[in-house]
């Protein structure tokens, strides 16, 4: 430990003896070494306090915080029947499991009807792609046909 002395304040104060002085000054540094220290080493611990104690307690809350009833309100402040937050969460996932095709916004469609409606999109273009590739292929096909028969017939050759 460093001890340093201020010899200006020293003799700076009148009617005290130098022994006082002295004393006054060692005591006045480590009274702030201590304050210094003291102050560190409670930005140390506390955190580390804090954390346990919020896991402590979270691990006691959460166990029964899904079973925990409330009372819910409406948009405008008016109470809704008690609830749970299971019961929540299961509603939630039924709301999110019913196909819902005559929505009016993309966001009020379900995610089942989202996927079903994705998947069918798919479907239906890839079945317009194969029908088209058909349709072309028999139109040619016959157009060809047609040709050659027009063409058969004004040069007089039969098939």
């Amino acid at each position: 430990m460093k001890i340093e002395i201020d010899l200006d304040e020293l003799f700076q104060s009148e009617g005290e003896t130098t022994e006082e002085a002295i004393r006054k000054s060692i005591i006045a540094h480590l009274s702030k070494e201590i304050r210094v220290d003291t102050k560190a080493q409670i930005k140390a611990t506390i955190p580390d306090i804090i954390t346990g104690s919020v896991k402590e307690y979270m691990a006691n809350l959460l166990p029964n915080l899904i079973e925990e009833e409330f009372s819910p309100k409406t948009e405008w402040g008016e109470k809704l029947p008690k609830t749970s937050v299971r019961h929540q969460i299961i509603e939630g996932i039924k709301a999110q499991l019913k196909f819902t095709p005559n929505a009016r916004w993309d966001s009020d469609k379900s995610v089942i009807t989202k996927l079903v409606e994705d998947a069918t999109k798919k479907i239906f273009e890839e079945f317009q792609q194969t029908l088209a590739k058909e349709i072309n292929a028999q139109f040619t096909a016959r157009a060809l046909e047609e040709a050659k028969k027009q063409l058969a017939g004004k040069l007089g050759i039969k098939q």
